[in-house]
């Protein structure tokens, strides 16, 4: 109700929810800007210098769908724990988005790889300031290794075979991380000798109803 005594100014309005005025129905010119105003969705037009409609200003809403937001601030919400902050169903990354959390981890504290239950991953390099711990059962393998290029400081406690021997050689050591292999021989009653430069194979001399003639201080018997 208008004040006694006064003439109320009334605007272009309209009472259906969605009716946005046509250009048509506002005048901006030097002389003055008309407004409209739809009172059912709390909005306010205004017509701008290039003949377009646009919102001047709307109502506090609970929710709205809007094409793009653009902000020169901070973004805030006041959403409790618990509810996410945002919604959103695109699944494409984000540039320069820098979150203190990774599904519920941080940097300090990572989540498993591969979810909630460790799974694999391939990885370029891996590095450890600590030990590795493998916990998978006996009679699988820890480690699964392609390359043959021996590791350097690597100690085990057991040797299952060793790479280029075969069966019935004997593997021994002729430099600093050289290993080499001396077959096992074909004739009884041999031993293995050194000889101030590798081994050999030697016949053992039997005397004297079975006795060993020739004093042998270390040696390697077959047969």
């Amino acid at each position: 109700m208008a004040q006694s005594g006064f003439q109320p100014i009334l605007i272009y309005s309209s009472g259906t929810a969605g009716n946005t005025p046509a250009a048509a129905n506002l005048t901006t010119s030097s002389n003055g800007t008309e407004l409209a105003m739809n009172y059912v969705d709390g909005k306010l037009f205004y017509k701008d210098g290039g003949g377009v409609v646009q919102t001047l200003a709307t109502k506090n809403t609970a929710s709205g769908i809007f094409t793009t937001i653009n902000a020169s601030g901070q973004i805030a919400s006041t959403v409790s724990y618990g509810t996410p902050a945002f919604i959103i169903t695109s699944n494409t990354a984000i540039a320069n988005l820098n979150s203190s959390f990774l599904n519920g981890a941080t940097f300090a504290a990572p989540g498993s790889i591969g979810g909630t239950t460790a799974s694999s991953a391939l990885f370029t390099t891996v590095g450890a300031s600590g030990q590795i711990t493998s916990t998978v059962a006996a009679g699988t393998p820890p480690l699964v290794v392609t390359s043959n290029t021996q590791i350097a400081n690597m100690n085990v406690a057991f040797a299952g075979s060793l790479s280029s021997g075969t069966a019935n050689q004997i593997p021994y050591q002729t430099a600093s991380n050289t290993t080499s292999f001396i077959t096992a021989p074909g004739v009884a009653n041999t031993y293995l000798q050194w000889t101030t430069s590798g081994f050999t194979w030697s016949t053992v001399s039997v005397t004297g109803g079975g006795s060993i003639g020739k004093s042998i201080a270390m040696a390697m018997v077959f047969g």
